[in-house]
């Protein structure tokens, strides 16, 4: 079962993200669903993704997942997407790959597929096929990284976020930055800033001791978490990744920060999901938000001149999923 970009808004997807609370909980309800034997669950900004291996109808899945949001199965019904078997398999390559994403060729999400794994391992949701499905897939990403050329160029959402960035102030050596959140995607987003001249930057969690460590990572500055609303004005650029379960900017925040900014330009970066930002914030004077799906607008308008690597990997990948399906049925058979 998948929620993805591919089928389902953002506003929708938010609504059905699992943060580190939530996630566990519906990981073992879900293992212990009759007829489930095997089940690996993938939650990034762009996907929430039930792996499962057994004897259970899809029916029972999406009730679960649907009663575990407060919500009818019927409301999900044309937005959720289904893979079985061999398509499965694909599919799952496809994602560690890289190729499914939002941006095709990212590298973020094969760590995410890694950790969603071994979430499903070091709690015993895993059987032979499934592990062997998600180890092969990460063979199969490492191979499509290593030989095509899919992954080369600025395709990343933090690379983009950094290339629009120069595009408005120039010169990043210069930019005030504030980064909310310590996430991995925050701190991606973080170096390609940082590769591209930005000399420091301000970083503000609700746990100061991990703000305190990615700021020494970078040379910058530690904030508390409930002061971010009182400096906003002094910041030109604000990236935020949190796992927050409402906006952490308002409008009226936003509003406030700009009036004694005059003409200065302030750009936000969102890459939360649910979202971080409230979405009316991109209708203020002087102000430049983007969010995830905008991010990947920009990137697919670069892929197009790519296009033909993508075709090609998504080819190599495919023939590889099919090679272990048909391995992991011919095992099944013979035992």
């Amino acid at each position: 079962m998948a929620l993805t970009h591919r089928h389902t808004p953002l506003d929708i997807r938010e609504k059905f993200a699992f943060n580190a609370d939530t996630l566990p909980r519906f990981h073992t309800l879900l293992a212990e669903l009759s007829g489930v034997q095997e089940c690996v669950i993938l939650n990034t900004c762009n996907r929430v993704e039930i792996y499962v291996c057994g004897d259970v109808s899809k029916e029972k899945i999406l009730d679960l997942f649907c009663h575990f949001h407060g919500a009818e199965a019927s409301y999900l019904q044309q937005y959720v997407h289904w893979e079985n078997n061999a398509s499965a398999m694909q599919h799952l390559f496809q994602v560690a790959a890289g190729l499914d994403s939002q941006i095709p060729g990212e590298t973020e999400i094969l760590g995410q597929v890694k950790a969603a794994y071994q979430h499903a391992l070091d709690n015993r949701r895993l059987g032979s096929t499934l592990n062997r499905a998600f180890q092969k897939s990460f063979q199969n990403a490492k191979w499509i990284r290593t030989n095509t050329a899919i992954g080369r160029g600025q395709i990343s959402p933090g690379n983009i976020a950094a290339e629009l960035a120069i595009r408005i102030f120039g010169d990043l050596n210069k930019t005030r930055i504030l980064m909310i959140g310590t996430g991995e995607i925050g701190r991606q987003t973080l170096k390609a800033f940082k590769n591209r001249g930005a000399s420091t930057a301000t970083i503000a969690s609700r746990t100061l001791g991990k703000a305190r460590l990615l700021a020494a990572e970078f040379g910058g500055n530690a904030l508390d978490f409930e002061q971010v609303g009182g400096v906003l004005r002094y910041f030109d650029i604000i990236l935020c990744a949190t796992s927050s379960p409402q906006a952490i900017l308002t409008v009226k925040m936003v509003k406030d920060a700009m009036k004694p900014r005059c003409d200065e330009p302030l750009f936000l970066i969102d890459q939360a999901v649910p979202r971080d930002i409230e979405d009316d914030v991109r209708k203020i004077t002087n102000v430049y938000l983007y969010n995830l799906d905008d991010l990947s607008i920009i990137a697919n308008e670069n892929l197009k001149s790519r296009r033909a690597e993508l075709d090609t990997c998504l080819a190599i990948s495919n023939e590889k999923a099919n090679n272990t399906w048909q391995s992991l049925s011919e095992n099944s058979a013979s035992t």
